[in-house]
């Protein structure tokens, strides 16, 4: 179940979703909003632009070949594989997916 269904939001309008999606994340991330730029002014009030902008904002772009180094700079020092991966995961877990490289 996610917490769309959960609060009876599937069904609502997108700005109504918008805004529950806001007091989720929190302030923090509420004031990042207040800063974005979105191609229109509408798109500030639908939920898909602004999930997409937060993706955008927060998951970032993945520089695969700076993150080969990284890995092997610190397999060469000695270390331990699963703790390089825990390691890199705990200090930026958005920076090691791969899904926004291209």
């Amino acid at each position: 179940m996610t917490t769309e269904t959960a609060a009876n939001l599937a069904d609502k309008s997108q700005e109504k979703r918008a805004v529950v999606f806001l007091i989720c994340v929190g302030n923090e991330a509420y004031n990042v909003y207040r800063v974005m730029d979105f191609e229109n002014a509408d798109d500030r009030k639908k939920l898909d632009p602004v999930i997409a902008a937060f993706e955008k904002c927060c998951i970032g772009a993945v520089t695969v070949k700076y993150e080969r180094y990284v890995f092997n700079r610190r397999v060469s020092e000695g270390a331990n594989v699963s703790k390089i991966y825990r390691h890199r995961r705990i200090d930026d877990p958005g920076q090691d997916c791969r899904r926004n490289s291209k």
